[in-house]
């Protein structure tokens, strides 16, 4: 699976900055949580408000990610039916909850009668990419998907020198060795990681780059 560099990812951060009044909110906000944290498309469509709990530390929000969605299954558990968690900033969690729908739904349709729609999703991802130079001939040929964002995020997590063990918690990649280990995960693994998620969100954010941020 192809990967973004640091510099697109930073591109793409403008951009989303850029367009985030004219983009359909559930849209925006679905790519801003896959680039900022790591979840798949699915896990992603799949939040509702009563995933979305208090950490134990101030100014950041647990995400539960507890399900996932597909087109012809519909709700379900998440890859491997293993549960995991990650850290996001408390305004984007109020943004999350201002944007869900009567069901709690956090990225509704813009009918708002259904869960936001995964090709439609990718559609707009790739017409951002178009915007920063990665035209559909340059994205087939480096293999760049809307599930690129999740291989990128790891890739930035490893080069801010986040332990790949954290980077396994966060992300629900496992071996029998580190599940065992990480059998009961602990916030704090969780709030290690957020120092990429906090510096990520903040460009898309318009705040400025914090020092974990892509340089």
């Amino acid at each position: 699976r192809g990967c973004l560099t640091s510099e697109e990812v930073s591109s793409l951060c403008a951009l989303l900055n850029k367009k985030k009044s004219e983009m359909h909110s559930s849209y925006y906000l679905a790519i801003v949580l896959a680039l900022c944290t790591g979840m798949r498309s699915g896990e992603v469509r799949a939040l509702n408000i009563s995933d979305l709990v208090p950490s134990n530390y101030e100014g950041w929000t647990r995400v539960n990610i507890v399900h996932s969605i597909a087109t012809y299954t519909g709700l379900k558990g998440t890859k491997g039916n293993y549960e995991r968690a990650v850290l996001i900033p408390d305004c984007l969690a109020e943004e999350l909850r201002l944007n869900a729908d009567k069901r709690g739904v956090c990225l509704p349709s813009k009918q708002k009668v259904g869960y936001i729609s995964a090709p439609t999703l990718r559609t707009i991802f790739y017409e951002l990419l178009a915007e920063i130079g990665i035209s559909e001939n340059v994205r087939e040929k480096r293999n760049i998907t809307f599930h690129s964002l999740r291989h990128t995020f790891s890739t930035l997590g490893r080069d801010s020198m986040i332990s790949q063990e954290d980077r396994m918690v966060v992300l629900g990649h496992k071996s029998t060795d580190v599940n065992n280990r990480y059998t009961h995960i602990s916030e704090e693994a969780l709030y290690r990681v957020s120092a990429l998620t906090g510096g990520l969100f903040a460009i898309v954010d318009g705040v400025g780059k914090s020092e974990s941020a892509v340089s």
